[in-house]
């Protein structure tokens, strides 16, 4: 098992911008940005002894490799941090992308490389690597004597809030189940009150991504891209709720085909 320090000079190595000077056009650019987005999670514990703010950003690198089509090949993943201290999640992460590409995966952490305040709140949207997740800032307010009393509360209320809507959520996973036509009355509801409801409380629940859900889609990352931090914990939740279904009872007996009935 080797340092973290020492895995990630060899994932370096491994990708750098320099080594597709000569093409792939963009590779270079690429896998510059998945580097700095995975470092600028690693400084913010380090440097910054804050935890990231939640979020997902779908990254790739490119590699050479002499035994794929033109010399190189394609290592898509993703990289997500839930707000707290998650650092067996980036830990896992890190090594299955590190694997993929064929460098050093079985790391430590080492004093230092996960060092995060007692009191420590989100990083600020400044610091916030994940350039493609809108919305909420939980950094940058604090109270007038300069704490992270703002930060505390406003991550507490957004796990309050999670928590209350999490029966809707769930409601809103179990669509597929609801047989046609003797549940439509239901599926109304769900789509004519309950997600208009989390709409007016500020969960950004997309139709479309909602119905990839229904559609069988559980790769809450997919699901995630792109959003505000706290609704795409919302979609998360739902997503969880699916593959809870999924284990349950199954695919159901017979697929749902109007998601919308009049």
């Amino acid at each position: 098992m080797i340092p973290l320090k020492d895995a990630m000079a060899e994932l370096v190595q491994k990708v750098h911008p320099d080594l597709f000077a000569s093409g792939p056009a963009g590779a270079g650019e690429t896998n510059d940005e998945s580097l700095k987005a995975i470092q600028t999670v690693l400084d913010s514990v380090t440097r910054d002894k804050t935890t990231p703010n939640a979020g997902i950003k779908r990254l790739k690198f490119f590699v050479m490799d002499d035994e794929s089509p033109q010399g190189v090949r394609v290592v898509p993943f993703s990289f997500k941090t839930t707000g707290g201290d998650c650092r067996n999640l980036v830990a896992k992460q890190l090594k299955d992308v590190m694997a993929k590409v064929g460098t050093s995966s079985d790391f430590r952490w080492d004093v230092g490389d996960w060092e995060v305040r007692a009191d420590a709140g989100y990083v600020a949207r400044s610091q916030n690597p994940w350039s493609n997740v809108k919305g909420t800032s939980y950094g940058d307010e604090t109270g007038e004597d300069g704490s992270n009393e703002t930060n505390r509360r406003r991550r507490g209320d957004l796990v309050a809030a999670l928590k209350i809507a999490d029966g809707l959520f769930e409601a809103i996973a179990a669509v597929p189940w609801i047989p046609e036509p003797q549940g439509d009355d239901r599926v109304r509801v769900i789509n004519a009150e309950i997600v208009p409801r989390l709409a007016k409380e500020g969960w950004a629940l997309d139709k479309d991504r909602v119905e990839r859900i229904w559609r069988g889609e559980r790769d809450d990352a997919s699901v995630m891209d792109g959003l505000d931090a706290a609704s795409g914990l919302a979609l998360q939740a739902i997503v969880k709720h699916a593959r809870a279904f999924d284990r349950a009872y199954g695919k159901p007996a017979r697929e749902r085909t109007d998601f919308y009935p009049k």
